[in-house]
């Protein structure tokens, strides 16, 4: 908390003030970074996201659906870290942390349920398991690796992504 007041400027009290502890603020900065902007307009409610459901093309659902995941990952993925970090020694956080894994998932559930309303998906592949399989593609963790670690720009990473989806997902 001192960190964070020496950085904006202000009295640790300020910070205390407006945020009572460390787990609002990083409910806080993920809520913001995951949409974007601080506008109470949830996420699937958004031009992205919105897109993506009204496409009636499969493969362009892709297209939309990863150029939406790679502007939301460039801004949540570094979070995650520091989330995955924090969940080790704060009960709360990791409880926050578990809470938002479960809300990706079914947020991968509503992608592939507009997935399906045009088009069937491979062969034996369900709902869930689809959704599961979208929510590990996507996730923090494989961004990360892929642009950090192997030093993928994010162009890269989304063609990968739509390629890798487009295989895995639809025939």
């Amino acid at each position: 908390m001192e960190s964070i007041a020496q950085e904006a400027g202000v009295a640790v009290e300020t910070v205390y003030a407006t945020f009572r502890n460390k787990h609002t603020i990083l409910s806080s900065l993920i809520g913001v970074s995951l949409v974007g902007d601080d506008e109470p307009t949830p996420l699937l409610e958004r031009q992205g996201p919105l897109s993506v459901l009204h496409e009636k093309d499969q493969q362009r659902q892709i297209q939309l659906f990863a150029e939406d995941m790679v502007k939301i990952m460039e801004r949540v993925a570094p979070l995650f870290m520091i989330m995955r970090a924090a969940a080790k020694t704060e009960p709360d956080i990791a409880e926050m942390l578990q809470r938002m894994l479960s809300e990706r998932v079914e947020g991968m559930k509503v992608f592939v349920t507009a997935l399906i309303s045009n088009g069937p998906l491979q062969e034996g592949l369900t709902l869930d398991e689809a959704a599961e399989t979208v929510w590990t593609i996507t996730s923090p963790e494989v961004f990360t690796l892929l642009v950090t670690d192997r030093g993928w720009n994010v162009e890269k990473y989304r063609l990968w992504l739509v390629n890798v989806l487009t295989k895995l997902l639809i025939p």
